[in-house]
Formats: C-alpha cells, sequence, structure tokens
C-alpha cells in the first residue's frame, strides 16, 4: 500500500526469496521501493520490526532482506505539521478555523511501522479535539470578535500542549505555531464586498472627472472658437500656423461680406442719404472685424444719438435706422 502521508511513506508486502541451483536465496532489490535521502527502511521480519541503519547499495543476498515478509519507507527528517480543527461560534452558520502547527521528528522508525503511523495530522487533530476548553472559547462570540478569539485561543493550545504534550509512538511532537482564521466563505464574502466598493468609488470618481471635463469645455465652446483652437493647439491636434490660416479666411470672407453689403447700398443708392461719411462707415465695419479699434466720428455720434432718441440703442443696426428723414435734419445739416 502507498500512502502520500508522513510519516510512514510506503509499505509493501514481500513473497520468498528466491535460491538458484542450491545457492543461498537472493531477493530482487527492485521489490523494495526506492530509498530516499532522508529515509529508512524498516523489514518485518516474523514478529519483530528491523531498520536497516546502513547507507549502502543493497545486493539483495543481506539476510535481513531475505528473511523479510515486509517493507516500510519511513521519513525521518524534521518535519512541521499543520493540523485544521474547526470550533464552533455563536452563529450557528460559522465556525472558527484553528490552524495548529507542530515540529515533529521521528525518533524510532520501528515503532512508527508497529503503530501503522501513516498520517499524523489525523492523530494529532484528535489529540487538539480532546481539550474541551478549547472547543467552548468560540461559543459565546461571533466572527467580528476574531481577535479576541485568537488571543484566547493560542493562550489555551500553548498551556495545553505544555500541560498535556502530544505522545506518538516513534515520534517527537513539539508545538510550534497557532492561527485563528474566519471562515473560507466569509472570507470571500468579504473580498467581494471590498472590491464592489473599490468598483463603485472608482466608477463615482471616473463621472466625477468626466462632468468636471464636459463643463470645462462648454465653458470654451461659449468661449468662442479662438479658445477651442487654442485647445487644439495645446494637445496637439492643430498647429499654431493652421490657426492663423483658418483665422485669416474667416476675416477675408467678413471683409468679403462687408464689400457686397456696401455695394448693394450704394446701388440702391443708400449710402448718399446716410449723414455719415461713407469712408468713415467704411473703416467702422473694417475695425469690427479687426484687433484695431474705431474711434468714433462726430457724423457717427450724430447716429447714435438719433437711434437713442428712436429707442433703438443697444439694438443691431440695420440700414433704414440709419437713413435720416428731412424733416429730421437740422438747419446745420441741410446747409452741409
Amino acid at each position: 500500500m502507498s500512502t502520500t502521508f508522513w510519516p510512514l511513506l510506503t509499505e509493501r508486502t514481500l513473497g520468498p526469496a528466491k535460491s538458484r541451483l542450491l545457492l543461498f536465496a537472493r531477493r530482487d532489490v527492485a521489490e523494495l521501493p526506492r530509498q530516499e535521502p532522508g529515509t529508512a527502511l524498516v523489514f518485518t521480519v516474523g514478529d519483530r520490526y528491523e531498520v536497516l541503519h546502513e547507507r549502502r547499495h543493497l545486493t539483495g543476498r543481506e539476510d535481513i532482506v531475505v528473511e523479510a515478509v515486509a517493507v516500510s519507507l519511513v521519513d525521518v527528517r524534521e518535519r512541521f505539521v499543520p493540523v485544521d480543527i474547526l470550533i464552533p461560534s455563536a452563529s450557528a452558520a460559522d465556525d472558527f478555523r484553528i490552524r495548529v502547527v507542530f515540529r515533529c521528528q521521528v525518533t524510532d522508525p520501528e515503532a512508527v511501522v508497529r503503530d501503522g503511523l501513516t498520517d499524523i495530522s489525523v492523530s494529532l487533530g484528535d489529540y487538539l479535539r480532546r481539550d474541551r476548553r478549547l472547543e467552548s472559547l468560540g461559543a459565546t462570540s461571533s466572527i467580528d470578535d476574531l481577535n479576541e478569539v485568537r488571543e484566547s485561543v493560542t493562550a489555551q493550545v500553548k498551556a495545553y500542549c505544555t500541560v498535556h504534550p502530544p505522545r506518538l509512538s516513534g515520534v517527537e511532537v513539539v508545538f510550534s505555531t497557532v492561527e485563528v482564521s474566519k471562515p473560507t466563505g466569509l472570507v470571500e464574502h468579504a473580498s467581494r464586498m471590498r472590491d464592489e466598493q473599490w468598483r463603485q468609488l472608482e466608477q463615482r470618481l471616473r463621472r466625477s472627472f468626466e462632468a468636471d471635463d464636459a463643463g470645462w469645455i462648454a465653458d470654451l465652446i461659449r468661449s468662442g472658437p479662438e479658445a477651442l483652437e487654442a485647445l487644439a493647439i495645446s494637445r496637439g491636434d492643430i498647429t499654431a500656423g493652421q490657426a492663423a490660416d483658418r483665422a485669416y479666411q474667416v476675416t477675408e470672407e467678413k471683409q468679403r461680406k462687408l464689400a457686397e453689403v456696401l455695394a448693394l447700398l450704394q446701388k440702391d443708392g443708400h449710402l448718399d442719404r446716410l449723414r455719415v461719411d461713407a469712408d468713415i462707415l467704411v473703416d467702422a465695419f473694417t475695425d469690427s472685424i479687426t484687433p484695431r479699434r474705431a474711434t468714433a466720428g462726430p457724423e457717427l455720434v450724430k447716429v447714435d444719438r438719433e437711434r437713442e432718441r428712436r429707442g433703438l440703442a443697444g439694438k443691431p443696426a440695420r440700414t433704414e435706422d440709419l437713413v435720416l428723414d428731412e424733416d429730421e435734419l437740422d438747419d446745420d445739416d441741410i446747409e452741409r
């Protein structure tokens, strides 16, 4: 029978050793388990167990090998063996998980084989469960009281292992550490809750940033095309030269439309009826589409006063608003 437990790793039954031509009997060494470093072969001979202490290659003619009816492989190196047990909490749905680690060393391989100590963790688990006080420590505590329960359990396990140390055949066992953890389901639930909180926080931050960014862009749009072009230049979407070319194109388009308006006014004779010099009017229109600020002459001042008298101040100018009836002209204007 082969197992993966500790310290008894493998057990095999052996048949009679074969003899040839009335010579001494010899066993095929392939019948024996492979002896790894840190292990010992224990042979069952009759009703006794004998360990082969010699570290050498076997020939199969050794008396103990020939006479054995079974052989076992025992791990004799020091090992740290974890043992997990559960103790109840105040909630019927949850238990406290306790992990106690023992430092173990095989001192008598023959005793290990005799008692069939294949899985020492089972024996140590039974040993811990015999401590009734340990099982009652979490009965009045909830999972949220993990820190308090951890302190009580640690103190109790240490005391129990000191007063009643574990005794197993052929193995020296010494208490090493103890851990108290939450149930696996509760840990997974807490992890999901944490991840969801992180996701919602990240989503709120992203939405807040998007709202701020949208408000900033809206302000730029309200500021006009110049602000948007400045943003495009800063982000590298367009160059300063491209922005300048576009500005010149807009200015030229405005000038072209202005020329068309003035040509229409000239064609219909409206320019002759205006109380302002045509050159001054052109300059005023030109200044409105260029950075230079126009200085109003006396003729434009009169037009503004007349618009104010008519209640048109602050409203867009129209061609008919610039035409004054002859009755509205004073004597100086008629003479002029």
